[in-house]
């Protein structure tokens, strides 16, 4: 029924992401040097590196890239059974290194 509720509201107001265009696959700051904040900053993140393959990694603050994007300071994280689909290796788009986590308490900055 919410589903039904929510298609229908998305009918009537329209598709609102069409003007969101945003630029795919900024999962990893290594990867590319334009995803990662000017100012050289280092963060922990948690990176897939294989099927049942996770580490604590130290990569580079990501920068802005797109307007719509936002900047969180992370204080506590969980995880859900996407999770579990990725830490399998179920996800065939997964390459080593891609940093992993949105289910997260935390602060905008």
């Amino acid at each position: 029924m919410a589903n039904a509720a929510s298609n229908l509201a998305g009918r009537m107001m329209g598709d609102a992401t069409d003007n969101l265009a945003a630029t795919p696959e900024v999962s990893n700051p290594d990867k590319r040097p334009e995803w990662a904040d000017p100012s050289g900053e280092k963060m922990k993140a948690l990176a897939w590196f294989g099927k049942n393959d996770v580490r604590m990694v130290e990569t580079w603050k990501p920068a802005i890239v797109d307007p719509q994007d936002v900047i969180i300071k992370v204080t506590g994280s969980t995880i859900c059974g996407s999770d579990l689909h990725l830490y399998h290796g179920s996800i065939i788009q997964m390459q080593k290194g891609d940093i992993l986590g949105y289910s997260v308490l935390s602060w905008l900055t």
